[in-house]
């Protein structure tokens, strides 16, 4: 994505669209597959989180707190430095060292909380509503 950014376009890119052989060949007829790892974040969920953390910013956001330890997360860390707006996101213990520094380069406060993905959850939002 290019640094200058503009409010009215997508976070995501268009993605390439591939004829698979063997998939095909396999199903009887043409199986053609997205290649959305090509995504900034890497998957697809930056298509519905980054139109989701756009137009909270639209309507006043200033920062955004989140909880995940996957894609999803890597999803609000990539739209949250695209936005230049501060991302605090809560993750579970089990999150993968790898992932943890993915969302750092990205610019994400990165705070473990629970075992689980509903205990990090419950702090996020916890941490949301105190002032």
């Amino acid at each position: 994505l290019s640094s200058v950014w503009k409010m009215d376009h997508p976070l995501h890119v268009v993605t390439p669209l591939v004829h698979s052989s063997a998939l095909s060949q396999l199903a009887g007829r043409d199986v053609f597959l997205k290649l959305e790892n090509v995504q900034p974040s890497g998957s697809f969920k930056i298509r519905g989180i980054g139109r989701t953390m756009q137009e909270a910013v639209k309507n006043g956001a200033k920062e955004f707190v989140g909880s995940s330890g996957g894609n999803a997360g890597m999803a609000m860390a990539v739209a949250a430095k695209q936005l230049k707006k501060k991302l605090t996101i809560f993750i579970p213990t089990s999150t993968l060292p790898f992932m943890i520094e993915k969302l750092k380069a990205e610019g994400a406060i990165v705070v473990v909380a629970g075992s689980n993905w509903n205990e990090a959850n419950q702090a996020a939002v916890a941490a949301n509503e105190s002032p």
